[in-house]
């Protein structure tokens, strides 16, 4: 009967890993206050002790092969010098997405046999980024796409001991831009979201695909700059509109 019951535990927690790693039913914000940023993390995540100087937290999967970080830091250098390092490829790492507003910064790529996905917020009156990294198996993309939706979709700002002012300030479109190989699939074009290309997605508004198609081709590169806003029903996607230029290699 022992022998029984302990195999039918060992099962069930098998099927915990296996369903939890990058799913769950259940989701807790968690933040962290010296820099204000917050964010939904599922509640199977396992939160690591926080670092000497309590800048953010980090979360490890139930298999222990994917983690979620969020934290915060001064904004030292310019807003230029910050996407140059948001976007350049490093040794081991290939940027294969970038998204880009007045104040804001997503780029999403390939490092190792991991897919990572950044996301970083210029906030407290443009001295503080917020960002969330999400690391996790590239052969897990489809396991984690709602995943890494949801968590960035969740990603605030909240009251802080470096900074109390929260802007509320309601968010209009701004100039950005959005390049990479040029998609198409089903009458929309996008960037993103194919394989080895992480999460991030860029949609062209429809009434501008016609320009973007005069340059550029689909399965090709192209970079498209004009108005970029979140798209409505997503977190983890970006819209551009009002093109006012488009370009190939």
């Amino acid at each position: 009967m022992g022998t029984t019951i302990n195999r039918v535990a060992a099962i069930q927690f098998l099927l915990l890993l296996f369903c939890c790693g990058a799913e769950a039913d259940e989701w807790r914000t968690q933040s962290a206050r010296r820099f204000g940023v917050s964010a939904q993390i599922p509640s199977s995540w396992l939160m690591e002790e926080p670092p000497v100087n309590n800048d953010g937290r980090r979360f490890t999967s139930p298999d222990k092969t994917a983690s979620i970080v969020i934290s915060g830091r001064f904004a030292i250098l310019s807003y230029q010098e910050e996407i140059a390092d948001a976007t350049k490829s490093v040794e081991g790492r290939t940027v294969t997405y970038i998204a880009k507003g007045n104040r804001w910064i997503v780029t999403s790529g390939v490092e190792g046999d991991k897919i990572y996905y950044r996301k970083s917020m210029l906030v407290c009156r443009d001295t503080i980024w917020n960002n969330l990294w999400i690391e996790y198996l590239a052969v897990e993309k489809d396991r984690y796409d709602s995943l890494v939706r949801r968590v960035s979709k969740s990603l605030r700002t909240v009251p802080s001991d470096e900074c109390s002012f929260v802007s509320t300030e309601k968010k209009q479109p701004h100039l950005g831009k959005c390049e990479g190989i040029l998609h198409l699939n089903s009458g929309e074009l996008t960037f993103g979201g194919g394989a080895g290309e992480g999460e991030g997605v860029c949609v062209i508004n429809a009434d501008e695909q016609e320009r973007v198609l005069a340059t550029c081709s689909p399965a090709k590169y192209c970079k498209v700059q004009g108005a970029v806003e979140l798209c409505k029903d997503s977190g983890e996607c970006v819209e551009i509109s009002d093109i006012i230029s488009v370009s190939r290699r």
